[in-house]
């Protein structure tokens, strides 16, 4: 079918009635002859509209996933990542569906060079294969998991997964995939330095695509084998299959492949002492990559375009290589991606004869990565010629010592691990956190956590399992060894196949496990077992180094500290609902993380967005639009508003809504705390500041830092500490208490009074450069009784927060209740509303006007007599009869004008008439 007849909507509705269960399989069916035409955006934007018209969530699910491999092909790749997102949320779908959407996101961050997510992904569709699976999903993930591992240079594990996909792939017959696993495979080898292996698995994976007339396997397998030559320095062989393979992707119009092409052309000119033929693929390598924004090859395209113009003695040279080595520096994948170490070689061969400091420091920079990688013969030629021109260059101490370099990337490794998992106030987030921290480290698939309370070891979390841990069939053996470390306090590991079946001899009476390798580790604090640690590897064996083991016993003791001290805060925390005192801390650190703690718990157990700030009248629509505006800056917000109109829910709104939401909200009372008390709890104080400082403490601007801070009744702030409070909202810098240096703080300021401070200004009372450093944004909150719009359903709100039913409300006494608060003034607002609601529900009484607090029904009485009706000082029967007499009065008999005087339904008042037995004649009024 060609391209004219070939219609997007009846390949999609044809391929979706097709029943295949692997997705990947229907993928390859669905997008195969649109990218031939190479028209997959028409087939992207019908699927599309089929998605809005569709209410098969299988079907939709599918489409999802096809869209999002589109988008991820035109590097559309925050596109890609939200499909496939969309696609894993639908629920009820085939394991397999879910291993295939995890697949895509993972492949969607390598193409956004986040590794890191890219494993937690790939973990997790593993933990949704079963042992032994041979789909295509199951398939796909373990060539996943290798890529994952080389890009982040762990080779072994990388080799490991690669292995496990060719055997599948050969099981299965799956031609296209071995090929794949072959020049996968080959990459993994020549990493490992096992270079004969490698080539050979390369020809091998060449042959298989020729024969299958893969066309675009053809191009990577000569691209992976000019590369290989590259590496082994053999540069004239590499150079008709580097010549192929930009052919073939010519061909199949892929600038990506284009672009990669033209940049390994461009290095075998120049190695080969060809440097204008080097300059005829090295600047179109730079063109494509910045028209494409090829983040990832634009680097080495400036790299080898910057070291060609060095060759031929162009200035522009030094521009190139700097502006190479930033990007490198800049992606954010790897502190030492693959290329920099040349880049580095490069622009240090430069700056010989122009900088001799900063071409060692260059210099010496290569030597330290190149020692870490495969020492290729390439790489081993780098070295050598590094090496003998640093000699001649002057010395640069801090970068002699590759040892020095790698323990303070440990040392820096561990301090990240810490920071993130102290983040963590609550005990599940900190134990999925060391999950995490430990899986990406060692390099294992699965784990779990156990607790030990009182000599018995309980499931805390686990990661990566499929289904209920429980029914895992490798699960008695996991507890069995876990009992083992929790009594012992020991380790216990068996890294690789053959240490598993040795290990397992110990559990006689058990199955034999399914893994290659395991590992449990004690967590324990004070030489005594608080928990256990088990991790484990189904598909690649794991083998921890020296310097990883270290690492993550480190990261252990830390995160073990951690656990610890949540743990006695959770106890806390179950005894009682609210803490009754604060709790008197032995350190520093505790009493910030128990501060932190008691906050967000409070914090989560209300709503905080401005949707759920009760009102409906025009001026609380206009208030909400504000704070919808206002809470996507940092700009400060100044809110006016009476006592009870509620200024604290408004800040919150405007924080949680915003991007701090994430950090903590802070507010503080100026008015309730003495002026030398409150400077000490803005600005926090060292240790001997003052008697009583025995231990150092941060201030609310360091424990809001990165969130918000409201300064509720500002205007009672002394001039003194108005004074100081200018100082760090124009710096962004604190002082503690007896400190000898500034803190820089980052906390955006919501600033609240019951007085106007523009009138406090012009009395003199409030500074004026403090005013208008806080006002850029105005709110003001109308009192309640300027939106009695809004009474009802504040009093309906208030009536079920405290318990109300509303099942007992007579319809007729709630519409005279409504109309009496209605016609209150409610001078403590919003406040005065809510305790009413609460008081009336503790004395059992319902929405009648007869519960009404006597304050309010004499305001509402005072209100009527000053329209023509009074009353005197009587209980709440009395005072109704004679409300009605003198509505009466008023109306001259007429029942119907009375009852309108008095605002309830005729029915209502006639009810009230006969039940208090009120007969009014004109005699009765003299």
């Amino acid at each position: 079918m060609d391209n004219e007849e070939r219609d997007p909507v009846a390949d999609i509705h044809k391929a979706l009635e097709d029943p295949i269960e692997d997705v990947l399989f229907f993928l390859e069916d669905i997008m195969r002859p649109w990218r031939k035409l190479n028209k997959t955006e028409l087939l992207l934007a019908a699927m599309i509209q089929e998605i809005d018209k569709m209410d098969d969530p299988l079907g939709i699910a599918r489409l999802r996933l096809v869209a999002a491999v589109i988008y991820q092909s035109k590097y559309k790749y925050d596109l890609a990542e939200m499909e496939a997102e969309n696609a894993r949320k639908i629920r009820g779908l085939p394991r397999g569906f879910y291993v295939s959407a995890l697949h895509t996101l993972s492949s969607v961050s390598i193409s956004k060079l986040d590794y890191i997510q890219a494993e937690a992904y790939g973990k997790q569709a593993l933990g949704l294969t079963e042992e032994g699976s041979t789909d295509g999903p199951s398939m796909a993930v373990m060539n996943l998991m290798g890529r994952v591992y080389a890009e982040q240079q762990k080779h072994n594990l990388s080799l490991e997964y690669f292995l496990e996909f060719k055997d599948i792939c050969e099981k299965i017959g799956h031609r296209e995939g071995y090929s794949i696993a072959i020049n996968n495979l080959a990459l993994a080898y020549n990493s490992l330095g096992r270079y004969a292996e490698g080539e050979k698995q390369l020809f091998e994976g060449l042959a298989l695509a020729e024969k299958a007339e893969q066309k675009g396997q053809i191009g990577i397998s000569n691209s992976n084998i000019a590369s290989h030559f590259i590496a082994m320095t053999k540069f004239d062989e590499a150079l008709g299959h580097a010549e192929k393979s930009l052919e073939v992707a010519k061909e199949i119009k892929d600038p990506k492949s284009i672009c990669n092409r033209l940049v390994i052309l461009g290095r075998i000119y120049r190695e080969t002492g060809r440097p204008r033929e080097a300059l005829k693929h090295a600047q179109p390598a730079v063109a494509i990559a910045e028209d494409h924004d090829f983040q990832y090859i634009l680097p080495a395209a400036l790299r080898e375009l910057g070291a060609t113009f060095a060759d031929l003695g162009e200035p522009e040279a030094i521009l190139y290589l700097d502006r190479s080595i930033k990007l490198f520096l800049g992606r954010g994948d790897d502190e030492e991606p693959t290329g920099l170490e040349l880049a580095y070689f490069e622009y240090g061969k430069l700056l010989v004869d122009k900088d001799r400091r900063a071409a060692a420091e260059n210099l010496w920079k290569s030597i330290q990565i190149i020692k870490k990688r495969p020492l290729t013969p390439l790489f081993k030629s780098k070295l050598t010629a590094a090496e003998n021109l640093v000699r001649e260059l002057p010395q640069v101490p801090e970068f002699e010592s590759a040892s020095i370099e790698i323990s303070q990337e440990n040392l820096a490794k561990i301090l990240d691990v810490s920071k993130a998992i102290i983040s963590e106030t609550e005990l599940s987030g900190a134990l999925e956190k060391i999950l995490d921290v430990a899986l990406e480290i060692s390099g294992a698939e699965r784990g779990v956590i156990w607790t030990k309370e009182n000599g018995r070891l309980d499931f805390a979390n686990a990661k990566n399992f499929h289904g209920e841990l429980e029914k895992e069939p490798d699960y008695p053996a996991i507890v069995e060894i876990s009992s083992k470390v929790a009594g012992s306090g020991n380790e216990f590991i068996a890294p690789g196949s053959m240490e598993v079946r040795k290990k397992m001899r110990e559990f006689p009476s058990l199955a034999p496990m399914g893994v290659k390798s395991f590992f449990a580790f004690p967590l324990a604090v004070d030489d005594k077992t608080i928990g256990v640690l088990y991790l484990d590897s189904r598909f690649a064996t794991i083998e921890l180094s020296e310097s990883i083991r270290k690492l993550l016993l480190s990261v252990m003791d830390q995160a073990t500290m951690v656990l610890e001290k949540i743990r006695h805060l959770e106890a806390i925390s179950r005894k009682s609902n609210r803490l009754q005192r604060k709790v008197r801390q032995q350190d520093n650190e505790l009493k910030t993380v128990l501060d932190i703690v008691e906050k967000q718990k409070k914090e989560l157990e209300e709503r905080y967005g401005v949707q759920n700030i009760i009102g409906r009248s025009s001026k609380m629509r206009a208030v909400f639009e504000l704070i919808g505006r206002a809470a996507e800056s940092d700009l400060p917000v100044t809110i006016f508003g009476e006592s009870g109109t509620g200024k604290e829910l408004a800040a919150r709104a405007l924080h949680y809504g915003g991007p701090r939401k994430e950090k903590l909200f802070v507010p503080i009372n100026c008015a309730s705390i003495p002026e030398n008390l409150l400077e000490a709890e803005l600005f926090g104080y060292e240790k001997g500041a003052f008697t009583g400082a025995v231990e150092s403490r941060e201030g609310l601007f360091e424990v809001a830092s990165g969130g918000t801070l409201m300064l509720d009744e500002i205007g009672d702030m002394s001039a003194q500490m108005q004074a100081k409070l200018l100082r760090v909202i124009e710096e962004n810098r604190i002082r503690r208490i007896g400190g000898r240096h500034e803190i820089k703080v980052n906390a955006r300021i919501v600033a609240a009074s019951n007085k106007k401070l523009e009138d406090m200004v012009n009395a003199g009372t409030f500074r004026k450069d403090l005013f208008f450093r806080l006002n850029v944004i105005n709110l003001t909150l109308p009192p309640l009784r300027e939106r009695k719009d809004d009474i009802p359903i504040l009093a309906d709100h208030f009536w079920k927060k405290a318990g109300g039913d509303p099942g007992d409300i007579a319809p007729d006494g709630k519409r005279e209740f409504m109309k009496t608060l209605s016609r209150y003034n409610w001078p403590g607002n919003v406040r005065e509303l809510e305790n009413e609601m609460e008081r009336i529900i503790a004395f059992g009484g319902a929405m009648d006007v007869a519960f009404l607090s006597e304050n309010i029904v004499a305001g509402v009485s005072n209100m009527l007599s000053a329209g023509g009706i009074g009353e005197e000082s009587l209980n709440l029967e009395e005072m109704e009869i004679r409300l009605i007499e003198k509505a009466l009065t008023a109306a001259k008999g007429n029942k119907a004008s009375a009852a309108r005087l008095m605002g309830i339904p005729k029915t209502s008042f006639y009810g009230k008439v006969k039940k208090y037995g009120i007969e009014w004649t004109v005699k009765r009024k003299q």
